[in-house]
């Protein structure tokens, strides 16, 4: 089959769609009465209508990224042996200052406490003594070891998301980490849908000679179904000028964007 939209005088499709996204009016779809606050669990798909910027550090504070022992790199000397003075929980933090010769047994997530530059892996010691309290170190960690400090992955006032972007799971779930429960987005769209012919059927009904059963109406429907817009399906409407001065007006005024098929060219 010759690929009728490349002959010769008529609009290459590359061409038509630079031109048509070139005379929209943009502007008037990202207006104040085009916004809304959304709940996060609601926003999948939608568009933000400001940047998000966070108002928190990602992690809170500085954690352990690993089971193991808070300690003082400058003590934890591969023989050495610490005595093991508290335990540290994911979202416990203790008030207590770790000492020179002392440690910290810690959890993953756990807020390491003060007086410790670094983690030790439980792999890398031994628990000693009657009650084991003590470990003995087994490899020298590192300063800085096994901590995730604050605001690491992300800081407070950094640009995060921007306006226009359509949300994503994954958008959602970060947005989650930084706390908002709302989001302001775009109003989805209205989109109204216009088929044209006295030759179209929907599909199920009965042909007559001539007729067709309408597609293009379901496909396009189908492919907006995927992009959180509102479809004002007006079904088939005949070759009838009064018909279709009708639906086009009601179209106009209901919708912020009208796709139409069908028609010949002159």
């Amino acid at each position: 089959m010759v690929d009728c939209c490349s002959a010769p005088g008529l609009t290459p499709l590359e061409d038509a769609l630079s031109h048509l996204l070139n005379s929209l009016d943009i502007s008037s779809l990202q207006s104040a009465d085009k916004q809304t606050s959304c709940a996060l669990e609601d926003a999948l798909g939608f568009v933000l209508a400001q940047d998000v910027v966070s108002e928190c550090n990602i992690p809170s504070l500085d954690n352990s990224a690993m089971d193991g022992y808070a300690v003082k790199s400058a003590d934890a000397v591969t023989g050495t042996v610490l005595n093991m003075v508290a335990k540290v929980f994911a979202g416990h933090p203790i008030d207590q200052t770790i000492e020179t010769g002392q440690c910290a047994r810690i959890m993953t997530g756990a807020p390491v406490p003060a007086g410790c530059d670094a983690v030790i892996m439980q792999e890398n010691c031994t628990a000693t003594g009657d009650q084991q309290d003590q470990i003995s170190i087994n490899q020298s960690p590192k300063a800085g070891e096994n901590i995730r400090r604050a605001g690491e992955d992300i800081s407070i006032g950094q640009s995060v998301l921007k306006a226009g972007r359509r949300l994503t799971p994954s958008d959602i779930g970060l947005l989650a980490s930084l706390g908002f429960a709302k989001v302001n987005v775009y109003r989805p769209l209205k989109v109204a849908l216009i088929s044209t012919g006295d030759e179209l059927k929907k599909p199920g009904q009965p042909l007559k000679p001539g007729q067709f059963f309408e597609s293009n109406g379901y496909t396009v429907k189908a492919l907006l179904s995927r992009l959180n817009v509102e479809v004002i399906d007006f079904g088939i409407i005949e070759d009838d000028l009064e018909l279709l001065t009708k639906a086009f007006t009601q179209a106009d005024e209901q919708a912020d964007v009208v796709i139409t098929s069908g028609g010949v060219s002159v």
